[in-house]
């Protein structure tokens, strides 16, 4: 079949033309007409002529045309908000002209009499099919690339007048479904319409068809492939020329000729120019050639150039090569959102100035999910030595689609082959073209898939080809995106990495035969962490989308009064942000084992519920917490690394700093000094070198130790730590706390310190003073107020997370906190203290007030929280509520212990004077008690689901399990479940679900990261044990048990795409297996 399509490709594009510009324009006014019904060409709307005006290049929307309606929603995610505005569509911004259909375009235009010949018809992109009628009749082929120009051969057009009618339909032609870029409501929309260039092309009889430059450094030449197509069959000899021009100085470097013969329709040649001094192209020194091939027959001239760089691929200790240099794959997501159009960019200068800005952070590679861009992002790419990643298309099982790609649906499959080799033979010459797979997260037959990598390797060697992202490895990848990521709040410090996830062979999911261990292979999506918008972007969307999404949500931060303080939540978000992605890029670079990064991402991804995740906006502008100079100290090519064991110490202890450096730059570093300085308050208290003889390129670089003695001061104090790399611009530098060693306790005086609201409010009303510790106070809900973790990706898409916060505005010069040290935003000596914390809504106060620490709540949910906040009663009373733990283990918990002091000491004060009343009624309302009676087993867990066995069926006895009888603890989401088990058993021991196999499903609405853990006990000790399968995780071995045992399984949100999670319990020895407990855990 593949061996077909190829044929096929030669066949029906011989006569075509790729000529990079147009040489009679036809961009301008143009006529249109909706066919909404399909019915144009039956009624051959061709012979008409149409009134209604429209400019080419652009779209229906830019014109005006369309309806407001349907309303998209995304497939994933929440259901709309009650209050929500009708005529918004959710989830994303809301295209105010929608039309999806059939539109005809009709242009007349005048051929001169010294234009006359043979023309195709050329239209840079289109959404999604093209047909053409000339004159009134019809051009034979119909092209429906997304990626790729279309274009259609027209013939000869001679002197005067002609008509040319273009049919399009942005129609879903293909069930390639509508989440992945290339074709989806959510991102660049799926407009109407051509966009780039739009014109004739002339079209010899005998031209040259296609150009393809292979060009290497390593063997100092170039070999040129070309197809050239003789229409007429005419026989005889052709001269060709060719010149070599650097582009850099413009010198001619090569200049020959070739006497060829045309016998054939389709005439193939290959040739081998060397060029002794090549220049390179890669991110540091991106040298661009241009290659001009002149065909020449005396009476036919045709001509063909390419722009190409020199870049050897290759692979070497699981890294990508380039030129024999080992490089550091450095790579954020884009996703062809275009914020005023709604399709593509078709400017060298606008790709340009954003691939510049990647560069100015330290990226060398820019991945686009599931799209390719179009040929000005290539051009700019190759101009400022960029990497492109490119996929084609994202399509799964969970999405509920009868046939995924390589499977039975052939007319699927072919346009799949189909899109990606147009897509290699259009842009493959451009060096910035550098990883090629089918598409992101890809189901299907990997098989199939596997074989056409095959194919595409043996017409295209210039790239590294996968089958897909994320999942399934073929025997014919070239690179793997997986990973290790997001595990920097399971570790503490930077003394860590991700090697474990490099080598250990069961650590990803989908590669069982453990092809990926010799593969470079780099992280797939780390970050996804929410940060606050600035509402002033609003006024930003002038084009074709209205953010009627975003003024809903500010229109809910303005009902509880904090609207007006979105750049400190920013701010404040962003520090999370910033602090996570520092700390998972440092992780990947102290592996030696990764081959790098993909980021999600720089810059915000406006779809799929919002995902405000960058710190760079959907405009490319710079959010308010990171410059890109600070980001390129640790995403560059060259970061100096410390590896330290916390981030909060105690006075008197010694801290280690292991110094690495990561240098995947030009060239290697001889005879560094790697400078420390130790600051607090920007005052230098400790400084001093360490000394490399050589920082290999290539390579993680042990250099070596230092250590410092810690002191706090009086009451605790930051530090910051810093590299530099003598006589270079690589620094980099951290920062850490210090507090004191506990003292005597701290004097409660006439403050009343209590966990109990009822003691609180008694005391309020004798008129005391009463620190609240409120962090066991409320209900599950306020756990999520308060959580150090930030949201991930979207609260709306991926909802029942165990966060909905991102970080914290700290009134960091309110007294309360005058003896604790902080920023106005948290940093890394919160993490911590957030831990079993609550924090509470505080929406039913004035708008004008509001508390000490400010959790960030999503931006979705919009409500005034506090986890630190002060009221007065009417009696006097005076009351701080608490939502952190500051009672448990406070002789480790030195942070915790240290804002318990600041706390005590302001009420002890004569500034502890609130100002805000607040009635017993509301405190008994929001403050009450309403956790269970598992409380403790519920909080550790954080479990969205908890069951126990029917404990009310009688000691000794199997009973029927019933699922009406099972204790449900808690259920956050309103899972559904069953389970299949031979019975229930009671004993004094416990309840348990029993049976030789045991079968557990759950239903999930909606997909996310999560935690499934069950709890086993051998309860009379007959030496049980079992194996344990859930999905695709590696097999769980349960063994002896005769306490109470715990087996944690990791669940990914594709385990759980289809709706469901099934797992099986088999016994391997003794009678059968006890299950006692399930809890669902979210991460």
């Amino acid at each position: 079949m593949s061996s077909r399509i190829l044929l096929f490709f030669i066949l029906f594009f011989n006569f075509l033309s790729i000529k990079a510009e147009v040489d009679i324009s036809l961009s301008g006014e143009w006529k249109c007409r909706l066919d909404s019904l399909s019915i144009g060409e039956k009624e051959h709307w061709e012979r008409d002529v149409f009134s209604t005006p429209i400019v080419l290049p652009g779209s229906t929307d830019e014109a005006g045309i369309g309806n407001s309606y349907p309303i998209f929603k995304s497939i994933l995610g929440c259901n709309r908000f009650p209050d929500y505005p009708q005529n918004a569509d959710f989830g994303m911004m809301t295209r105010k002209h929608k039309y999806i259909g059939k539109v005809w375009y009709q242009k007349e235009f005048t051929i001169k009499a010294s234009q006359t010949g043979m023309f195709t018809l050329f239209l840079e992109r289109v959404m999604w099919r093209s047909k053409v009628w000339i004159d009134g009749n019809p051009v034979k082929n119909i092209v429906d690339y997304l990626s790729s120009p279309h274009k259609h051969f027209l013939g000869q057009l001679d002197k005067g007048k002609h008509t040319v009618t273009i049919m399009i339909d942005n129609s879903e032609i293909y069930p390639i479904g509508t989440l992945g870029h290339s074709y989806c409501p959510h991102m660049q929309t799926q407009w109407n319409g051509v966009v780039g260039e739009i014109g004739l092309q002339k079209t010899p009889a005998i031209h040259i068809d296609q150009l393809n430059v292979y060009p290497s450094y390593c063997k100092k030449e170039i070999r040129v492939s070309l197809n050239i197509l003789n229409s007429q069959k005419e026989k005889g000899n052709f001269k060709l020329t060719f010149t070599v021009t650097d582009k850099q100085t413009g010198q001619k470097v090569y200049t020959n000729k070739q006497i060829i013969e045309l016998s054939d329709t389709i005439n193939n040649y290959s040739f081998t120019i060397p060029l002794p001094l090549p220049k390179p192209w890669d991110e540091f020194t991106p040298n661009l050639y241009k290659i001009d091939v002149l065909l020449n027959s005396g009476k036919i001239t045709d001509r063909k150039t390419s722009t190409f760089g020199f870049r050897d691929l290759g692979i070497k200790d699981k890294h990508f090569t380039i030129n024999n240099k080992k490089i550091i794959y450095r790579n954020s997501h884009e996703g062809m959102f275009f914020s005023n159009t709604g399709y593509p960019n078709m400017s060298v200068d606008y790709w340009k100035n954003i691939w510049l800005l990647y560069k100015k952070h330290g990226f060398n590679a820019v991945r686009f999910h599931s799209c390719c861009p179009p040929k000005a992002a290539f051009i700019a790419a190759d101009e400022v030595g960029l990497y492109l990643q490119i996929e084609f298309f994202w399509k799964d099982g969970w999405m509920r689609w009868k046939d995924l790609i390589g499977e039975a649906d052939k007319r699927l499959n072919q346009f799949v082959f189909s899109e990606v080799l147009e897509a290699l033979k259009t842009y493959g010459n451009h060096p910035s073209m550098m990883l090629v797979s089918f598409g992101n997260e890809l189901g299907g037959n990997f098989d199939w898939m596997g074989e056409r990598i095959k194919e595409m390797k043996n017409i295209d060697t210039r790239h590294w080809y996968a089958a897909g992202i994320a999942h399934n490895i073929t025997v014919y990848d070239d690179y793997v995106e997986y990973g290790g990521k997001n595990q920097a709040l399971n570790n503490k410090g930077t003394d860590w990495n991700y090697s474990d996830s490099y080598n250990n062979r069961s650590a990803h999911n989908y590669d069982e035969k453990f092809r990926r261990k010799n593969l470079p292979e780099f992280t797939h999506e780390t970050g996804q962490y929410i940060v606050h918008p600035l509402w002033n972007e609003i006024e930003k969307y002038t084009g074709i989308l209205a953010p009627l999404n975003l003024k809903y949500y500010k229109s809910i931060a303005q009902r509880n009064g904090i609207d007006t303080l979105d750049e400190k939540l920013q701010k404040a978000s962003g520090q999370i942000n910033k602090n996570l992605y520092k700390a998972e890029i440092e992780a990947t670079l102290r592996t030696p084992e990764s081959a790098g990064y993909s980021l999600l991402s720089m810059v915000d991804y406006p779809g799929q519920g919002e995902a405000l995740v960058g710190w760079v906006n959907a405009f490319y502008e710079n959010k308010n917490f990171i410059t890109p100079e600070e980001f390129s100290m640790f995403g560059s090519h060259t970061v100096p690394l410390l590896r330290y064991k916390k981030h909060v110490w105690e006075d008197g202890e010694i801290f280690t700093g292991e110094v690495e450096i990561s240098n995947f730059g030009k060239e290697s570093l001889r005879s560094k000094k790697i400078f420390y300085n130790i600051k607090k308050e920007d005052k230098v208290i400790n400084s001093g070198y360490l000394y490399s003889n050589c920082i290999e390129q290539g390579e993680l670089t042990k250099v070596g130790f230092f250590n410092h003695t810690l002191h706090s001061d009086t009451y605790g104090c930051k530090l910051d730590i810093e590299l530099e790399i003598e006589n270079t611009s690589y620094n980099n530098k951290w920062s850490i706390w210090v507090f004191p060693k506990r003292s005597d306790e701290v004097r409660l005086n006439n403050v009343i310190e209590t966990t109990s609201l009822e003691t609180a409010i008694a005391k309020l009303k004798e008129g005391k003073k009463v620190l609240l510790l409120a962090n066991n106070l409320g209900n599950k809900q306020n756990q999520i107020y308060s959580a150090f973790n930030p949201v991930f990706w979207s609260a709306t898409w991926f909802t029942g997370q165990n966060t909905d916060v991102s970080g914290a505005y700290i009134r960091n010069k309110h007294p309360l906190l005058s003896l604790f040290p902080t920023e106005d935003v948290m940093n890394w000596q919160w993490e911590d203290i957030c831990e079993d914390s609550h924090g509470f809504i505080l929406n039913d106060f004035p708008k004008d007030y509001y508390p000490i620490v400010q959790p960030v709540n999503d931006f979705h949910h919009g409500n005034k929280l506090g986890t630190i906040f002060e009221l007065k009663t009417r009696e006097g009373g005076k009351l701080v509520v608490c939502g952190y733990n500051l009672t448990n283990a406070l002789d480790k918990r030195i942070a915790a212990r240290q804002l318990r002091e600041t706390i005590l000491s302001y009420m002890n004060s004569e500034n502890f004077k609130p100002t805000q009343f607040v009635e017993y009624d509301w405190l008994n309302k929001n403050l009450k008690n309403t956790l269970n009676n598992h409380e403790k087993e519920i909080k550790e867990l954080k479990a969205l689901l908890f069951i126990t066995p029917d404990n009310t069926s009688g000691y000794s006895q199997l009973s029927k399990w019933k699922k009406k009888k099972d204790n449900v603890i808690t259920n956050e989401e309103d899972l559904d479940y069953h389970i299949d088990c031979q019975g229930v058993w009671q004993d004094d021991m416990g309840s348990y679900w029993v049976g030789n196999k045991i079968i557990l499903e759950i239903k999930i609405e909606h997909p996310k990261l999560m935690t499934l853990k069950l709890c086993f006990l051998d309860s009379n000790k007959l030496n049980r044990t079992g194996v344990i399968s859930c999905e695709d995780a590696p097999e769980v071995q349960l063994k002896e048990h005769h306490k109470e045992t715990w087996i944690s399984i990791p669940i990914t949100r594709e385990n759980c795409l289809d709706g469901k999670i099934k797992v099986a319990i088999n016994c391997l020895n003794g009678p059968n297996i006890m299950l006692n407990k399930i809890a669902l855990t979210a991460l």
